[in-house]
C-alpha cells in the first residue's frame, strides 16, 4: 500500500506565521463609548477575596463575555464593555459558585459600579447531615445541555462511550451509531473542533478516552454558525479538563473492575490508570496527561432469519466474542503568554490501541422448521489502532475595537491493521462433517492523514453588536485495503469477491459569518455559513472513480427573548449536511460470515436537515422544548437478502425522508437538602419513508426516553447515586425496536482531607440493558437480540496534589476535528 506524506504545507506554515507578525506589530487602543463594569468578592465576612475567576455574561444566552481575576483587595474591573445587560458569575475553590444580576448597562452609562460580590463557604451543616454544594451534574442553557462530569459519581472510572450512553436524550444502538433527540447522524466534538474520524474508529477513540480527562460533555441541538455544518442531528461536544491553577499540581487516577454477561459465562476484568499534569505560571503553561487501560468485555448476539422460498429456509445464529482491549492515551502542550492578551500554544495528543478478538459463531440452516446442518466457525483476530494529532494554535486581542483572533493549524494522522484467522467446520444435523473446513485469512489495513486551518475573527460593531467571521479547509488522504482468501495447505488463495485496494481525497472549504445584536430584553443571533466539498473515491481494484464536487448554504437564526425575571423564551433554525463516511463509499464486498457480507456504496448521496425549536427556560433551570428536524436523502443501514443463495449483505443506502417530531423537558428538583433530582424527557414522533427502488416504504412510531439521576448525601463525606433510563419501543430506518431499561447506581466518599476519593459505581445492576430488534422489509424477516456485557462493578481512586491558587484557564482545542469522524477501521 503506497505511503502517503506527511508534511504540512508550506503555505498554510506561511500564512500562520504572516499573522503572527502581523499581530505583534499590533497597538491596542482604547475606543470612546465603551463601558467599565466594576465590583469587589467578598466573603460573608467581609474580607477580600483575591484569585477568585470573575466571568462577565451575555444575562440572555449565559455567553461569556470576558474573565478576570480578582486582585488583593478582592476587586474586578471589566473594560470595553458595550450596552447591555449582564450577569456575574464567580467561581473560588472551597466557596459555592455563584451568579450575580442582571446588571443592566444604559448607552448613557460610562461606569457600573456592582458594590461588594459576597459568596458563601462551600457547605453547611443540618441536622448533622454535612450538605456539600457542587455543580449538578445536568445544567441547562441556552439551545444547550452541559453534564458535569466531575459531579457524577457513575461517571468515575467510566470512558467518554460509557458517558455518552448514558446522558439523557442519547441513545447508542448495537451497531454503535449514536443518536440525539431521536434523530441519528450525530457530530462529536472535542474541544469545538471535528474529529474527522469514521464511525468505527471514532468509537475506539471515545472508548479510550478516560473520564477522568473529561471536564463536560455538551449536548447542542441546534447550534450557530460558527460549527462546522456536518452532523444531522446536531453536536456532542467532549471538553477535556483544564487545570486552573497556578504552580505545579495534578491528579493520580486508578480503576478496577469486573463485568459479566450471566451465570453462564466467565467474568471479565478491567483496570485503568491515569497521571494528568499542570505547571502555570504568569508567561507558561504546561500541562498534559497519560492513560492505560486494560478493559475486557463480551458480547452475545443471537439472530433469526427467515427466508422466502419453498423450503421455508431459515438462518439461525448464535455469536459470542471476547475483545481485550488495551489501550495507551497521552495529551501533552504549552501556552506562551506573549502579552497585551496574546497567546500561541502548542498540543499534541494521540492514542494507540490493541485489540484482541476471539469469536465462535454457529449458523444453524433449517428446512420447513428442522435442522438441517449447522455451520461452526471460530476465529482470533487483532488489530492495532494508532493515531496522533498535532496543533499549532494563537488567540489574541487586536485591540479593545479591532477584536480577537484566533488561528488553528493541524496535523493528523491515522493507522489501523487488522488480521483475522477464521476456522469453518460444516456438521450435519446428526453430527457428520459434510465438506472439509474451511479456512480463511483475512487482513484490513487503512491509513488517512488529515491538514486542517481554521481562523476564526470577532469584532465589536457597535455597544450593542458584534460580528463573527471565520474560514476553514481540510485536506483528507486516505488509503484501505481488504486481502481476503482461504488457506490451503498454509498457501493463501485470494478470493477475489473479497479483495480490493480503494484511496480516497477530500477537500472541504468553509466561511462563516455570524452577526449578533442585543436589545434592551432579547439577543438575535444570524448566521451563514458555506462549504465546498471536492470527493475522489478510486477503487484502484476495479478502476472505478466516483468524484463529487458541490457547494452548500447553512443559514442559522437564534432568538433569545427574556420574557419576565424567571422566563426565557427561544426560537432557532438551522440546516446542516451529513456526509457519507469514507469507507461507505468504497465499493468493497466484505465478509462477515458465510451467509453475511457488508458492502459499500459509491453511490451514496450526503443527506440535508432543517431543524426548528421553540422553547422556554424557567429560572435558568427548568426547561421544556418543541422541536421539529426534516431530513432529506438519510442514509441507514439496510439488509438486501439472496433468498437463492442464502446470503444477506448489509449496505449502507439513501432512504428519502425522515421525519422528527418532539418535546423535551428537564426538570431539576431539590426534594429535600440531601435528595436531589434531574430529570429528563424526551418524547418524539419518528417516521421514515421512501417512495424510491426500494418500493414505497413507511417506518413510524413514537419515542419516549425517560431518564433519571438521583443525587443523595448520607453523611459528611458519603455520597450516592442513582440512575434509571427507559425506553420505548420505536422504530430506526427498517428496524422495530423492542422497549429497553437500566439502572445504575454509585457511591463516593471523599479521603485524605479531601484531596482524594473513593467511588464505587455498579453499572446495568439487574442485567436487563440490551437491544432486540425486528425487520420485515422486502423479502427480509429478521429478528436480533444483541446483549453487550453491561453489568459491571467498578472502584475507582484520585488523589489531587500540589497548589491549589486559582486561575482561569484558556480553553485548548484543534481545528480539525469532522474528517476524524468519518476516517474508517
Amino acid at each position: 500500500m503506497r505511503r502517503i506524506s506527511t508534511h504540512l504545507p508550506g503555505l498554510l506554515v506561511h500564512a500562520f506565521f504572516s499573522i503572527l507578525i502581523l499581530i505583534s506589530i499590533s497597538v491596542n487602543a482604547q475606543v470612546d463609548g465603551y463601558k467599565t463594569v466594576s465590583g469587589k468578592i467578598v466573603s460573608k465576612e467581609g474580607l477580600p477575596v483575591e484569585f477568585a475567576t470573575v466571568i462577565l455574561k451575555h444575562a440572555a444566552d449565559s455567553a461569556v463575555v470576558k474573565v478576570e481575576i480578582s486582585g488583593k483587595q478582592g476587586s474586578f474591573n471589566f473594560e470595553g464593555i458595550t450596552a447591555g445587560s449582564y450577569l456575574i458569575s464567580v467561581n473560588y475553590i472551597g466557596f459555592v459558585n455563584a451568579t450575580f444580576g442582571p446588571y443592566h448597562l444604559s448607552s448613557a452609562e460610562v461606569r457600573k459600579l456592582t458594590g461588594d460580590l459576597i459568596i458563601k463557604p462551600y457547605s453547611k451543616v443540618l441536622d448533622e447531615v454535612d450538605i456539600t454544594a457542587k455543580e449538578r451534574f445536568v445544567e441547562i442553557k441556552s439551545g444547550k445541555i452541559i453534564l458535569n462530569i466531575e459531579s457524577s459519581i457513575l461517571s468515575s472510572g467510566s470512558t467518554a462511550y460509557d458517558i455518552l450512553n448514558r446522558a439523557p436524550g442519547v441513545q447508542i444502538d448495537n451497531s454503535d451509531n449514536i443518536r440525539l433527540n431521536g434523530k441519528s447522524g450525530v457530530l462529536i466534538m472535542i474541544d469545538g473542533k471535528q474529529t474527522f474520524m469514521e464511525n468505527e474508529n471514532l468509537i475506539d477513540l471515545l472508548k479510550n478516552t478516560q473520564s477522568a480527562n473529561i471536564q463536560e460533555v455538551e449536548l447542542i441541538s441546534n447550534p450557530s454558525a460558527k460549527y462546522a455544518a456536518a452532523g444531522i442531528a446536531s453536536i456532542i461536544n467532549i471538553r477535556i479538563k483544564k487545570d486552573k491553577n497556578f504552580g505545579t499540581n495534578g491528579v493520580l487516577s486508578a480503576m478496577a473492575g469486573g463485568s459479566d454477561l450471566g451465570e453462564v459465562y466467565d467474568p471479565n476484568f478491567r483496570y485503568s490508570t491515569g497521571l494528568s499534569f499542570n505547571h502555570r505560571n504568569k508567561t507558561l503553561n504546561v500541562f498534559g496527561n497519560y492513560n492505560h487501560a486494560d478493559i475486557s468485555q463480551s458480547k452475545n448476539i443471537l439472530s433469526f432469519r427467515q427466508l422466502a422460498n419453498t423450503n421455508r429456509t431459515a438462518i439461525d445464529v448464535d455469536f459470542f466474542s471476547k475483545q481485550q482491549r488495551i489501550g495507551d492515551s497521552y495529551r501533552v502542550g504549552t501556552d506562551f503568554n506573549l502579552g497585551k492578551g496574546q497567546i500561541i500554544g502548542f498540543l499534541m495528543n494521540g492514542t494507540s490501541n490493541r485489540i484482541g478478538i476471539d469469536k465462535l459463531n454457529s449458523s444453524g440452516i433449517l428446512n420447513q422448521g428442522s435442522l438441517d446442518s449447522t455451520i461452526f466457525a471460530e476465529s482470533n483476530q487483532n488489530r492495532k489502532l494508532t493515531n496522533h494529532i498535532y496543533n499549532l494554535n494563537y488567540k489574541g486581542s487586536l485591540g479593545k475595537k479591532a477584536g480577537n483572533l484566533s488561528v488553528d493549524l493541524d496535523y493528523l494522522s491515522y493507522d489501523r491493521t487488522s488480521l483475522e484467522y477464521l476456522k469453518n467446520n460444516f456438521r450435519t444435523a446428526s453430527g457428520s462433517s459434510y465438506r472439509e473446513n474451511l479456512d480463511i485469512k483475512n487482513s484490513s489495513p487503512s491509513e488517512y492523514t488529515i491538514q486542517s486551518f481554521k481562523l476564526d475573527y470577532s469584532v465589536p460593531l457597535s455597544e450593542s453588536s458584534s460580528l463573527d467571521l471565520g474560514l476553514q479547509a481540510s485536506k483528507v488522504k486516505g488509503e484501505s485495503q481488504l486481502d481476503f482468501g482461504s488457506l490451503v495447505n498454509s498457501v493463501f488463495l485470494p478470493d477475489a469477491r473479497f479483495t480490493n485496494q480503494f484511496s480516497i481525497n477530500e477537500r472541504i472549504n468553509a466561511a462563516f459569518f455570524s452577526l449578533n445584536k442585543d436589545f434592551k430584553n432579547s439577543t438575535l443571533v444570524m448566521g451563514l455559513r458555506v462549504e465546498q466539498t471536492n470527493t475522489k473515491g478510486l477503487s484502484i481494484t476495479s478502476s472505478l472513480l466516483n468524484s463529487r464536487n458541490y457547494l452548500d448554504l447553512f443559514p442559522n437564526l437564534q432568538y433569545t427573548q427574556n420574557l419576565n425575571k424567571n422566563n426565557k423564551l427561544l426560537i432557532s433554525y438551522s440546516r446542516r449536511i451529513g456526509r457519507p463516511g469514507y469507507d461507505a463509499l468504497n465499493p468493497f464486498l466484505a465478509y462477515l460470515d458465510q451467509y453475511s457480507f457488508r458492502s459499500g456504496n459509491p453511490l451514496l448521496r450526503p443527506a440535508y436537515t432543517q431543524v426548528v425549536e421553540l422553547g422556554n427556560v424557567y429560572k435558568d433551570k427548568f426547561s421544556a422544548t418543541l422541536r421539529a428536524s426534516f431530513v432529506d436523502d438519510v442514509f441507514l443501514d439496510l439488509n438486501e437478502q439472496n433468498d437463492q443463495t442464502f446470503v444477506n449483505t448489509i449496505i449502507t443506502k439513501n432512504l428519502d425522508k425522515e421525519f422528527t417530531y418532539g418535546l423535551e423537558l428537564n426538570a431539576p428538583i431539590e426534594i429535600s437538602p440531601w435528595w436531589n433530582a434531574d430529570l429528563n424527557l424526551q418524547a418524539n414522533m419518528v417516521k421514515y419513508s421512501t417512495g424510491s427502488s426500494m418500493g414505497l416504504f413507511n417506518n413510524t412510531s413514537p419515542d419516549i426516553i425517560i431518564t433519571t439521576l438521583q443525587s443523595f448525601s448520607l453523611g459528611k463525606r458519603l455520597q450516592a447515586e442513582l440512575s434509571t433510563e427507559y425506553e420505548s419501543p420505536t422504530v430506526y430506518g427498517i428496524y422495530n425496536f423492542k422497549a429497553s431499561y437500566n439502572v445504575d447506581a454509585g457511591f463516593s466518599a471523599s479521603v485524605f482531607q479531601k484531596k482524594g476519593s473513593l467511588k464505587l459505581r455498579f453499572t446495568d445492576i439487574f442485567n436487563i440493558s440490551q437491544n432486540q430488534y425486528s425487520s420485515i422489509f422486502e423479502n427480509l424477516d429478521l429478528t436480533n437480540l444483541n446483549k453487550n456485557e453491561s453489568r459491571s462493578a467498578q472502584l475507582s481512586f484520585s488523589y489531587s496534589f500540589g497548589k491549589k491558587t486559582i486561575k482561569s484557564a484558556r480553553r485548548r482545542s484543534t481545528g480539525s476535528e469532522i474528517e476524524q469522524g468519518r476516517v474508517g477501521n
